[in-house]
């Protein structure tokens, strides 16, 4: 019988737009009512601070120590379905994001594929494997965060430059032996609130082409 389900929300920051209040409410109330199959439990965790890759360690953290078998890291200024955790936990993945755009132009995906190049979840469908991907609507199995040693979020200097917390942390995931995926069709559900709750309609091209 396959372990029960404690999802662990994880949240870095706490202050979040009300855009974000009511898509994690309707999130939270969507699990509590018709709760995916084998959930058990829902925690939520969250942390301010200045120090992002910090933030981030500290909610995982805290969801881990709750007994979370599942880290949902969920970024204070996205938008997503009522159903984002549903679709991800069913897609029965160690790690699975939603490749959220920037919230400020030029308006582009986060994500990249292993030719290193913008993976086009509006031209794309199913699932997508990923080299890299912005964690602002990700869930990661507590094993694979416990697979990578410490710092697990943290900015680097690369022969590319500089790297993010979050593509530091998908590429120690790499190393461990767990490869990134990314939820087409989810994607193209998320906003990233900024001057306006950005999406991929704002991507170059999109919107001209019909």
């Amino acid at each position: 019988m396959a372990e029960p389900i404690h999802l662990g929300i994880c949240i870095p920051g706490e202050s979040m737009p009300m855009e974000s209040v009511r898509c994690l409410g309707r999130m939270i109330m969507a699990l509590c009512t018709q709760p995916p199959l084998g959930l058990a439990k829902v925690s939520q965790h969250m942390a301010a601070g200045s120090m992002l890759p910090h933030t981030r360690a500290t909610v995982c953290s805290m969801a881990l120590e709750a007994g979370a078998t599942h880290l949902l890291l969920i970024d204070s200024d996205m938008t997503y379905p009522a159903d984002a955790a549903h679709r991800l936990l069913d897609a029965d993945r160690p790690f699975i994001a939603a490749n959220a755009t920037t919230r400020r132009p030029p308006i582009r995906w986060t994500a990249k594929g292993k030719d290193g190049l913008e993976i086009e979840s509006h031209k794309e469908a199913g699932l997508t494997k990923a080299n890299s991907c912005g964690l602002a609507v990700c869930l990661v199995e507590a094993r694979v965060y416990q697979s990578i040693p410490a710092p697990r979020f943290n900015f680097e200097y690369t022969e590319d430059g500089w790297i993010g917390e979050d593509v530091f942390f998908c590429r120690a995931a790499i190393l461990a032996g767990f490869q990134p995926m990314i939820d087409n069709a989810l994607s193209r559900e998320i906003g990233h609130v900024g001057g306006y709750t950005y999406t991929h309609e704002d991507l170059a091209g999109v919107v001209d082409a019909g």
